[in-house]
């Protein structure tokens, strides 16, 4: 799996708590391995934000995503679901 980051993802995670981070590295690591792992509840939004799908960090930390039209995931942005949404 292929996998880059936007500058506004990167800009944002470097802000998150070192905690945070951590977990964010933890779960990117299962989603690389089990994209569809429970944990992470993985799922397509909808309306204005339907080319985006979306995973878990923390019970309040989303990561969004999507994949190119070569094939690539393009971590797109990460926050709180107030921030996100």
């Amino acid at each position: 799996m292929r996998v880059r980051r936007t500058a506004q993802f990167t800009k944002k995670f470097r802000r998150l708590p070192s905690k945070t981070q951590q977990r964010f590295d933890e779960r990117f690591k299962l989603w690389m391995r089990d994209y569809n792992n429970v944990i992470l509840n993985v799922h397509q939004l909808s309306g204005k934000y339907k080319k985006f799908k979306t995973f878990n960090v923390t019970g309040d930390i989303r990561v969004w995503f999507y994949q190119d039209a070569d094939g690539v995931y393009v971590l797109d942005n990460i926050g709180t679901h107030s921030q996100l949404y």
